[in-house]
């Protein structure tokens, strides 16, 4: 069986997928194939990977954004029915060490019966430790973080869920939990799925393999600068918590508290409010309903 593929989803980002695919051409453990799947770009990445890579990359032109889920989902399913035996997923912008790889699975083959692991988030311009790695602890239902002493002197950590980037996962873990959840299109994707994978496997934080990242935070609850990240945040934020498939769980009644506290915020400190406002409306009503896929066009954000 062959080994690993990396899947690599992009949408306008020619400089930082060529820093990322370089990156992974250099691991001392190389992935048996990089797949890139370009969610319908407009800028010339398919150019660069032809005049760079050549046929060294399985590159992908879908025929519509399908968002960061949808184009991991249309690689993990390429690399799944190839027969790798694990897929390592790499956002576009991210920089494994060259050693990424190695030490995942190195600590793979000493933990036989894990599925899935990650390496640890750091942040680009500084080497930060990005806190996108979780503990979900069942007993008070609250979202933890890996405290710095344990970065620094734990080899291994079990998480519940981290941000995609750099997430390895057996096959196996696929025919027991299925691909990422495409409807989702971005934001809360890499949660939902990690979540659904603890049901067969633990997941483990893997402290030496790093992998750089610029910074993930929203700055919530005052949200983040663009229109349709903010929609896909909020909706699928509200989507998948009233219906217990992120922590912690809230009521219709606590969601709407959420987008109370979130259209105050908007109001009293953001550009644009009207404009926001409307956008974190339509997500609530439509996490609620459970409305998911591409942002209506009417929409217009």
């Amino acid at each position: 069986m062959k080994s690993v593929a990396a899947i690599i989803a992009t949408y306008n980002r020619r400089r930082d997928l060529e820093i990322c695919i370089n990156a992974l051409i250099r691991q001392t453990t190389p992935p048996g194939a990089i797949y890139v799947i370009d969610n319908a770009s407009t800028d010339d990445t398919a150019k660069m990977i032809s005049d760079s890579f050549g046929d060294d990359i399985q590159y992908v032109r879908l025929p519509e954004n399908t968002g960061s889920a949808g184009g991991f989902r249309a690689g993990m399913e390429l690399a799944f029915n190839a027969g790798f035996e694990w897929l390592w997923i790499t956002d576009n912008d991210s920089i494994p060490s060259d050693d990424s790889l190695e030490k995942l699975l190195g600590a793979a083959s000493k933990n036989p019966d894990v599925l899935a692991l990650a390496p640890v988030k750091r942040r680009t311009r500084d080497g930060q430790i990005l806190n996108c790695d979780c503990i979900w602890e069942r007993r008070t239902d609250k979202v933890l973080n890996p405290t710095d002493m344990e970065y620094r002197e734990c080899g291994l950590i079990e998480v519940d869920w981290v941000a995609n980037t750099g997430l390895l996962i057996n096959r196996e873990a696929i025919v027991k939990a299925g691909h990422l959840r495409a409807d989702l299109f971005a934001y809360g994707e890499d949660t939902e799925y990690c979540l659904r994978l603890r049901h067969y496997t633990r997941i483990l934080l893997v402290t030496n393999s790093i992998v750089t990242h610029p910074d993930m935070g929203t700055g919530w609850p005052v949200p983040i600068q663009s229109l349709p990240k903010l929609y896909y945040a909020m909706r699928n934020d509200t989507y998948l918590r009233v219906r217990g498939m992120k922590r912690p769980q809230l009521t219709i009644v606590m969601a709407l508290w959420h987008y109370l506290r979130a259209s105050i915020n908007i109001l009293r400190k953001q550009d644009h409010p009207w404009q926001r406002l409307r956008a974190v409306t339509f997500a609530t009503y439509h996490g609620l309903i459970g409305r998911l896929g591409v942002t209506p066009s009417n929409m217009n954000l």
